[in-house]
C-alpha cells in the first residue's frame, strides 16, 4: 500500500535570512517524503493577509498540512499530526 501524502503548503519569507527553522521544517518535509508548495509571504501579499486572519500570527514557518495549521516548526507536533492523518488515511482505506 502506498503511503499517505497529505497537501502541505509552506510558508516562510525571503525577508528572514537564513531562516534555520524553515531549512529544519524543509528537512522534516522531505524526510518524511513530502512534496510542499512554497508560498514566500514576503513577496506574496494575498497569502500573507490571508494567513494572518487565520492564524493571527506573523511567525514563519508556518505549515498547512491537509487543513491543519501549525504556527512554527514543531517537530513533536508535525510528527503526531502525520501519523494521525496516516492512520485516518489507512482506516478509510480499509472500511
Amino acid at each position: 500500500m502506498e503511503i499517505y501524502k497529505p497537501k502541505v503548503i509552506l510558508y516562510t519569507s525571503s525577508n528572514i535570512k537564513n531562516c534555520p527553522w524553515c531549512s529544519k521544517a524543509k528537512r522534516w518535509l522531505q524526510a518524511n517524503q513530502l512534496e510542499w508548495t512554497e508560498i514566500d509571504v514576503h513577496t506574496d501579499s494575498v497569502a500573507k493577509e490571508s494567513l494572518l486572519a487565520v492564524t493571527k500570527k506573523a511567525t514563519y514557518p508556518q505549515l498547512k498540512v491537509a487543513g491543519y495549521y501549525v504556527i512554527g516548526f514543531k517537530e513533536a507536533i508535525l510528527n503526531k499530526l502525520l501519523l494521525t492523518l496516516r492512520k485516518e488515511h489507512k482506516n478509510e482505506q480499509n472500511s
